[in-house]
């Protein structure tokens, strides 16, 4: 459920689709009746300064109503069949998208759970190659082995402790992942 609200390749399907879907509800519109309102009010004044003082006036107002519905329309089948077929397609796009995301999710999951693996693996080296230093320390000073055996001793731990390092952060980067 995380990986689908924060995965930037499912979301892009899924808004694709969402899309899709959005356009065959608007040319599902063209099926629908249309209708029209109008309305119109005029007012006419006149008035004879000569004859007599009044004033004469009318108002007229007209209002109108019209409907229409289109019985057929090749083109506008056509096109909400076009749009109906983009949401299949969207759709399936979407599934394969969520399939992805379930393999990739799975691969990192697995990746994650290799890093510990390996991370143990090196930390228990570790352990081992730690005793030889001591033992070889011991030894050069007891006088039964060379500064040599000491130093290759210490290089081995040394790149234990590297690849220590480089797993943990292995192992950081997979669960981030």
């Amino acid at each position: 459920d995380a990986a689908r609200v924060y995965d930037a390749t499912y979301l892009g399907a899924r808004a694709q689709a969402e899309s899709a879907q959005f356009r065959a509800d608007q040319t599902g519109a063209l099926r629908l009746p249309t209708v029209g309102l109008q309305g119109n009010v005029a007012r006419e004044e006149s008035r004879t300064p000569y004859t007599s003082p009044q004033e004469v006036g009318q108002t007229v107002a007209t209002v109108g109503v019209s409907a229409s519905q289109t019985l057929f329309n090749a083109a506008n089948g056509a096109t909400i069949s076009q749009a109906e077929r983009g949401v299949a397609v969207a759709q399936s796009q979407l599934r394969g998208a969520e399939q992805d995301l379930i393999v990739r999710l799975a691969q990192a999951y697995f990746d994650v759970l290799a890093a510990r693996d390996a991370l143990g693996t090196v930390q228990a080296s570790n352990k081992q190659i730690a005793e030889q230093l001591a033992s070889a320390k011991r030894n050069f000073e007891v006088g039964t082995a060379t500064i040599t055996d000491t130093r290759e001793a210490q290089a081995r731990f040394d790149l234990g402790t590297a690849q220590a390092i480089a797993a943990e952060n292995d192992l950081r980067i997979k669960q981030i992942a």
